[in-house]
Order: C-alpha cells, then sequence, then structure tokens
C-alpha cells in the first residue's frame, strides 16, 4: 500500500469496468462512477454494486476513493434529483468508504461542501476559480483538510496565487484527464 501511495498510482473504476492511469496525487484514489442522479432516484437499488466496488478498492489497499457524479442535484439530469436526495446519497458513500478505512473526497457539490464537511475527508474540485466556487470550499481547510483541484482552461498565471492563498493544491490538467499533460501551480517535490 505504501509503494502505490509514494508512486501516486490512481485507478478509475466505473461500473462497467476499470483501467488504471498515474497522477501525481497525494493519495491512490478510486474514482467510482455512477449514473447521475439514478441512485438517489430510485432510492439505494444500485447499494450492492457500489458496496462491491467500495469493497474492492479497500481489498486492494487503496487509501481513498474520489466518488464522482455527486452533485448530481445542481444539474439538469432529466431526474426529478433533490438537494436532499443527493445529500443522504453522499452521506451513504462516505458512511460505507469509512466503514472500509478509507478516506473519501467530496467531488465538487459547492453547494453542500459546508454541511457534509464533516463526512468526508478531502475535496477534489474541479474549475472552482473559472466558475467562482472556490470559497465554498474553504471549510475544509479551515478544518485542516486538503482541498485539491483542478483547471481544464484557465492558464496556471490566472489561479495558481489565489490558490496557495486559500491553501489549495492546484493544477492545470487537459480535460482528457490523462496522466499528462498538467502543470501544477507549484514544482513537485524530488523523490
Amino acid at each position: 500500500m505504501k509503494s502505490k501511495a509514494k508512486q501516486g498510482v490512481g485507478v478509475r473504476v466505473s461500473l462497467k469496468g476499470f483501467d488504471r492511469f498515474r497522477t501525481k496525487s497525494a493519495f491512490t484514489l478510486v474514482e467510482l462512477l455512477v449514473v447521475v442522479g439514478v441512485v438517489a432516484l430510485l432510492g439505494m437499488t444500485l447499494a450492492p454494486i457500489m458496496e462491491k466496488r467500495i469493497a474492492m478498492c479497500a481489498h486492494k489497499g487503496f487509501d481513498g476513493v474520489e466518488p464522482d457524479n455527486i452533485a448530481g442535484w445542481e444539474n439538469k439530469t432529466g431526474f426529478p434529483l433533490t438537494r436532499a436526495d443527493q445529500r443522504r446519497y453522499n452521506l451513504w458513500i462516505a458512511r460505507q468508504v469509512h466503514q472500509r478505512g478509507m478516506a473519501v473526497a467530496l467531488k465538487n457539490d459547492p453547494g453542500q461542501a459546508k454541511e457534509l464537511l464533516g463526512s468526508f475527508d478531502f475535496a477534489v474540485v474541479e474549475e472552482c476559480f473559472q466558475y467562482e466556487e472556490c470559497d465554498s470550499f474553504k471549510p475544509f481547510v479551515e478544518a485542516g483538510k486538503a482541498v485539491f483541484e483542478a483547471e481544464y482552461e484557465l492558464p496556471p498565471a490566472q489561479f495558481c496565487g489565489e490558490a496557495e492563498s486559500l491553501g489549495f493544491a492546484a493544477i492545470r490538467k487537459g480535460l482528457e484527464l490523462f496522466a499528462k499533460p498538467w502543470e501544477p501551480c507549484e514544482p513537485l517535490p524530488s523523490g
């Protein structure tokens, strides 16, 4: 487990299968992809699938899980997904991950970040500088929790200074989300 974390290995797991890619994050992460809104809309119909994916992550020794699409209530999904539905699902996911001894990230969801702070160990945020949502994640830093932020369109000169002042670890990445190219706000320590 330690060797994976030191190497920055990440695994992306979807409901269809998995593929591996390298990252430079502080955690070995797994991104769980869910169909936006379906789990909340149908109650917990897909819970056994998600539980198996999370258990697989724990079995493989991952340090943390980054569930994706946990802010679907803010988007037009075509489903009658409410804030309460999303909150219930997000809290359930956090409990499932913690019960298996791993850290869990809040992925985006600025509208509920403050109220979910106690249940999530760190935040992974996309384009909060571009969309002026970064203040929503300041409570994570204030609570001593990491915020990892990625911008896809803004050049680093337009967000790195503010990211540093907020205490965020920020990078610019391509939308394809491959390991490279990416530009960190600060050079990474060698070794």
